[in-house]
């Protein structure tokens, strides 16, 4: 599936614009009625769809004046829509450093470095633009959205692309759903969007989009009844059970999405992310023996990632065994340094062990990290967070 994945209505996106075409105007400013009317005659050039002619205007105007945040932007949009990311990118970043006050010049100049897969850098530039606001008429921001989606993808971050694929699902058009479908399907089943897929692999991406889809779109029941046929039909292939698992675990049916993950451990036994969130599942139903169990195999096969350690310390303590709740969630904490769940539950540890200096510094560090993770609430959950009683884990992605 190729990245580049709708073309932009030219239209809309210069209406979104006029936020940078020059105010008030002095009769004897003569910059700037040159500028505003190279800025018209530039319009004309970009409706007509002559891109040359179009930049070739707005150069003109930013040697009258380098900082024109109208042809700084309009130069972007037009070398953007021709394909030509690496010059577009050139202008937006200079607009950017002159107004950066616009959601529209970051997402669009996200939406270049997408397309050059600079995928952490378009994430972090389309996720300022959506905290600045991007205007819903330009047409503009579910473009970008969609591929703030699918950088995640390319990064390996499956289930935050989920999590953003669900917000577009209220406001999509039917023109996109066919698009959102196949995405929530690569998303869910873990695939890359470039590796070449077979007629039935193809069908099998598309059949879990379509259930991810119903789901975000309130259908729960006509998910389940796409996952039970695909399961049927695919009792065998990796990764199904494990997404109809992350959705039902969503929903909170902890007793399902257990069987599903347990389902996925006998299609791949050697499944590190379906013993870390049967982990979880038991530490949420106060079934601590068995999450030990999950927990301890899950941090034999990766002693590397930090929530393994996360839960068998969690899971430790519950089974007063504190000295060795300790040793791990300091393993843990050495991982993931920025983590203030980890941070509270050796604060816990600590506490009980006697070392009351050591789990005071760390509940002054948690409460120092919470702070910093507030503001990214509204965006999406922090991987930093501890899961709440009501609140699944962080779906880790298979390694």
């Amino acid at each position: 599936m190729m990245s580049r994945i709708r073309s932009i209505s030219l239209i809309g996106i210069v209406l979104a614009g006029l936020l940078w075409q020059v105010g008030e105007v002095s009769p004897n400013d003569a910059n700037n009625q040159t500028l505003q009317r190279i800025g018209r005659e530039a319009d004309d050039a970009i409706t007509g769809g002559d891109f040359r002619k179009a930049v070739a205007l707005i150069e003109k105007g930013l040697k009258i004046d380098p900082n024109w945040k109208d042809g700084l932007w309009k130069a972007g949009l037009v070398l953007y829509q021709d394909d030509q990311f690496g010059r577009a990118r050139q202008y937006l970043s200079r607009l950017t450093q002159v107004d950066g006050t616009r959601g529209v010049g970051w997402a669009l100049l996200g939406m270049c470095e997408f397309q050059l897969r600079e995928f952490r850098a378009a994430i972090e530039d389309i996720t300022r633009a959506d905290r600045l606001g991007i205007p819903t008429q330009s047409g503009l921001r579910d473009a970008a959205y969609l591929d703030r989606a699918i950088a995640y993808i390319h990064l390996g971050e499956f289930g935050t692309a989920i999590e953003l694929l669900n917000k577009l699902v209220s406001r999509d058009s039917l023109e996109e759903r066919e698009r959102l479908i196949a995405i929530f399907g690569y998303a869910s089943l873990h695939r890359s969007m470039e590796a070449p897929l077979s007629p039935e692999q193809m069908a099998l991406v598309r059949g879990v989009g379509e259930a991810m889809y119903r789901s975000a779109s309130g259908d729960r029941r006509g998910a389940r009844a796409l996952f039970d046929g695909l399961l049927r039909k695919h009792p065998k292939a990796p990764l199904l059970h494990y997404s109809y698992g992350s959705l039902l675990l969503s929903w909170l049916d902890y007793d399902g999405a257990g069987a599903e993950f347990r389902a996925e451990l006998a299609v791949d036994p050697e499944s590190y992310p379906a013993r870390l969130v049967l982990a979880y599942i038991a530490m949420h139903q106060g079934e601590a023996p068995e999450g030990l169990r999950w927990a301890t195999e899950a941090a034999q096969m990766r002693p590397d990632l930090y929530q393994s350690h996360f839960y068998l310390g969690q899971l430790l303590l519950r089974h007063d065994q504190a000295k060795e709740a300790c040793a791990e969630l300091e393993a843990a904490r050495g991982l993931s340094p920025l983590n203030s769940g980890v941070r509270y539950a050796l604060a816990k540890a600590y506490r009980i062990l006697g070392r009351n200096a050591d789990a005071e510094r760390e509940l002054q560090e948690f409460a120092r990290l919470k702070a910093l993770e507030e503001p990214a609430k509204a965006e999406r959950t922090s991987p930093g967070s501890a899961p709440g009683r009501d609140e699944p884990p962080p779906i880790p992605a298979p390694r």
